[in-house]
């Protein structure tokens, strides 16, 4: 009932700032992260505690890159260092998170004393400049080049060889997966693995029915939209651990395609097959292997169609 007060007050505040556009824009999914965002840090799942987490620390961090005005003024992300408080309080009461999450929660940490720092000395700015010998360039003709070599050469390939996936791959993938970029460090993409063990019946069509039968490995990502204030930022951020699984498992000599897995799909049998929460929606579905083709890449359209510099 509180919750559902507080939601009201907030939207009735809006009308009366005339912010119709805002007003239009609380979507169910809009509306899904308020409510979640109101909950008690102990009513939330793990991820859901740790995603919050991780977002507000990320933006007390933010705050710290501006000057401090000292005390005496109202400080700038102070709600974001009390909320990342509160979730800290709940982290260290539950046992388990404390071990697997340990580097996350001590990142937090981090952000917390360097915000009370931050905070007690007036005109402080959190920002450290960057040191000569590592200021991020990279000749050409070196590892740049490469990069760009492996992200060039992707192509997805529909049939694979009867061949299992190693662990060690699986991990580095998960590994390149989660180091993505996410909307204000949510972290919000769940992967789920499925391993084929062989020998099993091999099928070469390259529909999509068959490929899910087929595929060695398929990798499920899904999000919590909740999560997310906006309405396009779950896909987003899914599509760029998508692109970086991808690109990790060329660069092992894996190969495969990525298939949308949305409203064509019966999402409460998948969660339920897949055993994830109900609150987790399967966005993309990737299937990779060793492949059994060499398809030809196609043709891309030229830059001039597809690219414009504008300088300001």
């Amino acid at each position: 009932m509180k919750h559902k007060l507080l939601l009201t007050l907030f939207l009735t505040g809006r009308l009366f700032k005339g912010l119709w556009c805002d007003i239009a824009y609380c979507t169910g999914t809009r509306i899904k992260h308020c409510l979640l965002r109101l909950r008690s840090p102990e009513k939330l799942a793990d991820y859901q505690l740790m995603s919050l987490l991780f977002w507000h620390s990320h933006q007390t961090e933010k705050a710290t890159k501006h000057k401090s005005r000292g005390r005496c003024v109202k400080k700038r992300g102070w709600q974001h260092y009390q909320r990342m408080s509160s979730y800290l309080g709940e982290v260290e009461r539950r046992g388990l998170l404390k071990k697997t999450e340990e580097k996350g929660i001590l990142w937090s940490k981090d952000i917390k004393d360097i915000y009370e720092e931050w905070v007690s000395t007036e005109g402080r700015v959190n920002v450290h400049s960057v040191r000569e010998e590592n200021n991020g360039c990279e000749e050409i003709g070196t590892v740049s080049d490469q990069v760009s070599e492996l992200i060039c050469s992707r192509r997805s390939v529909r049939i694979w060889q009867g061949r299992e996936v190693p662990d060690k791959i699986i991990e580095k993938l998960l590994a390149c997966g989660m180091s993505t970029s996410s909307s204000c460090n949510r972290q919000g993409v769940v992967f789920v693995f499925v391993k084929r063990s062989f020998p099993r019946e091999t099928i070469t069509e390259p529909n999509n029915s068959a490929m899910l039968k087929s595929a060695p490995l398929i990798v499920y990502l899904c999000c919590d939209p909740s999560l997310y204030p906006e309405r396009f930022s779950p896909v987003l951020d899914v599509g760029m651990a998508a692109e970086d699984v991808l690109i990790c498992a060329n660069s092992t000599g894996l190969r495969g395609c990525a298939m949308y897995q949305c409203e064509s799909f019966d999402q409460d049998e998948l969660r339920r097959r897949l055993g994830i929460s109900k609150n987790l929606y399967v966005y993309m579905v990737l299937l990779l292997g060793y492949p059994a083709e060499d398809p030809k890449k196609p043709a891309r359209m030229s830059a001039s169609m597809r690219s414009k510099i504008v300088e300001e």
